[in-house]
């Protein structure tokens, strides 16, 4: 057989001959003669030497590119635009994340799924971390939270108002940080957290009710009967909502009947728990966002615009959300959303501030990079105040400028 091969291959005894060449001739004439099984065996063969030399080749030559080249002359070092590949650890990072892609690809990857991907045919991302967790994956907060989740240090329980849907979302993110490779994403995070917002306007309506029946109706254990009935209510998936939902209303009604309430009451005491769990959701979200909350800004923004477009507070609303984007916008998209709050709301008590805002913006003055308190010019109003009529009462009178 060999002798037959030596005779058939053509070639001058000169002439060069590659591995690959070899390779060619030997399993051709093994399957021409009948010896497919010898054919096969020596074609693994010369696959599984194939990738031993690779081992020993391509990626030495690499490790020789991060040793020896500058980030600037190799794409290798560049490849993660957060490391520099020229200091010792983004280098050392740069060494254990190539010798991981030459592990996968030659012992871990199909031989065929190697061939595509070093042919370009696809491209298998971050394969460095292919053995070892996901990769770039999102966060399904609403998913996460129901029921509770463990951190993998220890197990935290289903949120139930928007400071804990806030704060689990940053544990969220951190724990995963700490098992995901890549970026964290989390697509629905505005709906996430309005579970939240849905779940403090519930304990709002519910509190103010037993409020009501304390100080409108004198009733003492207000509280404990009310809040059984509540109870009941929530386990029948019935409750309260921002917009009164009819389901709601007619269920609440009956439980105040049963507490001894006649028409007239139960609509004012619906009128006042609903009104009073509103105005709180409002300073809420003032609250949120001056604790830089932004996403619970943009949640109870939301809300305000699907359910209350025609809201009383729907301008304190827009007003809060616009100044949440003073650091992370353009002047002129928070200007022409403060614009159009002036436009559609002239006589609001915040429209007066927002057109200053706006004037100031159109004259070239920088917005500031942090949160705008509102609350400290109405301090500084009232410290104004408080002065003015100090100097009353001993007897100074005021400058005519000051009689406005």
């Amino acid at each position: 057989m060999t002798e037959t091969i030596i005779k058939r291959d053509g070639r001058k005894r000169t002439e060069s001959v590659n591995v690959d060449a070899i390779y060619e001739t030997v399993f051709t004439m093994l399957k021409r003669t009948g010896f497919d099984d010898v054919a096969d065996s020596y074609a693994a063969y010369h696959l599984r030497r194939c990738r031993e030399r690779e081992k020993n080749s391509r990626l030495m030559r690499i490790y020789d590119d991060i040793t020896n080249k500058k980030a600037a002359d190799s794409d290798i070092k560049r490849e993660n635009a957060n490391i520099n590949g020229d200091s010792a650890m983004g280098a050392m990072l740069r060494y254990g994340s190539e010798g991981a892609k030459e592990f996968n690809e030659l012992f871990v990857l199909k031989p065929e799924h190697a061939r595509a991907h070093h042919c370009g045919d696809i491209h298998i991302h971050d394969m460095d971390f292919l053995t070892l967790t996901t990769t770039c994956c999102q966060i399904d907060l609403i998913d996460l939270f129901r029921g509770g989740f463990s951190t993998g240090h220890g197990y935290l329980r289903e949120p139930n108002d928007i400071i804990s849907y806030s704060a689990l979302a940053c544990i969220a993110i951190q724990a995963n940080q700490n098992d995901q490779h890549g970026g964290q994403s989390i697509v629905n995070f505005d709906y996430s957290m309005a579970e939240g917002v849905k779940k403090t306007f519930a304990k709002r309506y519910r509190d103010n009710m037993v409020r009501a029946l304390e100080l409108l109706c004198g009733m003492e254990d207000a509280k404990e009967r009310y809040v059984s009935l509540f109870k009941e209510m929530a386990n029948r998936e019935i409750h309260p909502s921002l917009v009164q939902n009819e389901p709601f209303r007619a269920a609440d009604s009956r439980a105040l009947t049963s507490l001894g309430m006649d028409e007239p009451t139960i609509a004012r005491l619906q009128a006042f728990a609903h009104k009073k769990a509103v105005e709180e959701t409002d300073r809420a979200t003032y609250q949120a966002y001056r604790n830089h909350a932004k996403a619970e800004v943009n949640a109870n923004f939301e809300v305000s615009s699907s359910k209350f477009p025609n809201g009383a507070n729907r301008p304190k609303f827009i007003f809060v959300h616009a100044l949440s984007r003073l650091a992370t916008d353009e002047p002129k998209d928070v200007a022409n959303e403060l614009r159009q709050l002036v436009k559609d709301y002239p006589k609001s008590d915040v429209s007066e501030m927002a057109g200053m805002i706006v004037k100031g913006i159109e004259s070239g003055r920088t917005l500031g990079s942090g949160t705008f308190d509102v609350g400290s010019l109405w301090s500084r109003r009232s410290s104004q105040a408080r002065q003015e009529a100090d100097s009353i009462s001993q007897g100074r009178a005021l400058q005519p400028d000051r009689l406005v």
